[in-house]
């Protein structure tokens, strides 16, 4: 069987950049497993009352694990982030799931996987990076309201003590590495990759300029985005009030214009492009950085769930990103748009 590597998030930390590489080189072969990712969370979803029977549930359904046996590359990848990120309903015990969920992926993955990568960054910063990225997806709420409502799901998906107990039960090796060693030095980021997971790089540039590949998100369009986002929303409103015949096809254009169109848009808007549109609504072209201060409590569970796990040299070796990250928490606060 051939060496297969998971990568399994975090999520905005570097997955639509690594994809892009594993995908354009020769000597990988990646699937993202959406189809086996959908499929355990639906169960999961499905059996919230029955967590403890989840692994015979597994057993007995009837998921696509092809992906494991059939790769056409050198080595195998199977990356989805959304293996350790999670957004359930709030009607559920977001922990519980969060964890009956990694159990059932390191349940399916054991048989076939050899090395486990998991990139991490400043967790502040990466509750930033989520909430940019639910406006990029449609959101028009401010931060505070973010944090309100995903605060259950950000603890979650920052919960490494979990991620790493889990994956620790299966045989495979698991690789820790900081998304920032990628953003300042690409050749360092690929050192490490090749040294601590004994697997040659992908044989591709990664092309980090461009904003499409990489999914990277330009901030100062947040403030205009969440503008243009509020205003489809309303419209999206309004058409359903009235029983036109073309009413559904209405708010289908309408919402993908606000989830798709309109953050393609803003990626690529230049400087005059990105002043004229916010003069037209009213948006200040460069507004200030607001700070976000998070409670104690909630700095508290990432200092044991987040930073804990770090301490481990073997795991992460990488006291200066560390200490750059205890130094985030003990602020507390985080820069937003």
């Amino acid at each position: 069987m051939k060496t297969v590597l998971c990568h399994v998030g975090l999520a905005k930390c570097g997955s639509t950049i690594l994809q892009n590489a594993w995908a354009r080189s020769t000597n990988y072969s990646l699937d993202k497993c959406e189809g086996l990712v959908k499929g355990i969370k639906e169960i999961v979803i499905s059996n919230p009352n029955h967590l403890n029977d989840l692994k015979q549930t597994l057993e007995r359904a009837d998921l696509n694990t092809d992906v494991f046996e059939n790769t056409p590359g050198q080595y195998g990848v199977v990356s989805n982030e959304a293996i350790t990120s999670h957004s359930y309903p709030s009607v559920f015990n977001h922990d519980d799931l969060s964890k009956r969920s990694l159990e059932s992926f390191a349940a399916v993955l054991a048989p076939y996987v050899d090395r486990v990568l998991l990139i991490i960054r400043n967790p502040l910063a990466l509750l930033v990076s989520s909430y940019c990225q639910d406006v990029k997806e449609g959101a028009s709420h401010s931060f505070e309201a973010f944090m309100s409502t995903r605060r259950p799901d950000m603890l979650a998906n920052l919960d490494l003590a979990s991620m790493v107990r889990t994956f620790s039960k299966i045989d495979a090796k698991i690789t820790v590495l900081p998304v920032e060693m990628l953003a300042g030095t690409e050749g360092i980021f690929w050192a490490e990759y090749e040294r601590r997971l004994r697997l040659p790089k992908p044989n591709v540039d990664l092309l980090l300029s461009n904003p499409l590949a990489a999914n990277s998100t330009r901030r100062e369009t947040i403030p205009l985005h969440r503008q243009i986002n509020a205003i489809l929303s309303e419209l999206e409103r309004v058409v359903a009030l009235h029983e036109w015949p073309e009413g559904e096809t209405l708010r289908e254009a309408l919402s993908c214009s606000r989830v798709w169109s309109v953050r393609r848009a803003l990626s690529v808007v230049d400087e005059d492009q990105l002043t004229r549109l916010a003069s037209m609504l009213g948006v200040p072209e460069r507004q200030a950085c607001t700070t976000f201060e998070f409670d104690r409590d909630f700095i508290d569970v990432l200092r044991e769930n987040f930073i804990s796990p770090l301490e481990c040299s073997e795991l992460f070796p990488y006291k200066d990103v560390l200490t750059s990250y205890k130094t985030s928490l003990a602020g507390g606060v985080a820069e937003i748009i």
